[in-house]
């Protein structure tokens, strides 16, 4: 089974719009049998684990052994501890076969740019990184200037059952 990667905002409240719709995209990766991984906290990463917790899917939460005070949220079924903040962010962009990114604030940021550097340099196999928010496509196009010579992957999309065509096309296909 292939895993998706969810990087997203950690303070997202179950009382918001994001974490309803995040509740189901999880809800359809699951049904369309794809794996989950995301850090394993609140906020999105629990919303889209939650949407998935109807499914038997591996809901990954990979978490920091630093973070002594949080505690994974319940909807994970399987946890890769990691010592700091760096070693869990490349655990992440290594498992996923994809990834999906939510609105979110810097370490959102550092997510997207760190799939996006590794695979500019060849150090990280070209994959499809899909941003539900409306807010990065200014921020990438800014940076990149629009023409996305390093990372063609990138696509912007926010309908769930498109996600999902996108996913199987380009996941089964390793496109």
């Amino acid at each position: 089974m292939k895993i998706i990667t969810i990087f997203g905002s950690g303070t997202l409240g179950s009382d918001e719009l994001g974490y309803k719709y995040a509740e189901a995209l999880g809800y359809a990766l699951a049904n369309s049998d794809f794996d989950i991984a995301t850090g394993g906290y609140g906020g999105i990463m629990e919303a889209v684990l939650k949407g998935a917790s109807e499914f038997n899917t591996r809901r990954i939460g990979v978490t920091i052994n630093d973070f002594k005070d949080k505690l994974p949220n319940p909807f994970v079924t399987e946890i890769i501890k990691t010592k700091d903040y760096l070693e869990r962010l490349k655990t992440l962009v290594e498992i996923g076969s994809a990834y999906i990114v939510f609105d979110g604030s810097w370490g959102t940021m550092l997510e997207i740019a760190t799939v996006i550097a590794l695979t500019e340099k060849q150090l990280l196999h070209n994959k499809t990184l899909i941003c539900v928010s409306n807010k990065w496509q200014p921020i990438i196009d800014g940076i990149d200037g629009g023409n996305r010579q390093s990372f063609k992957k990138i696509i912007y999309e926010n309908r769930v059952e498109n996600i999902i065509s996108i996913l199987k096309e380009h996941v089964a296909n390793n496109k």
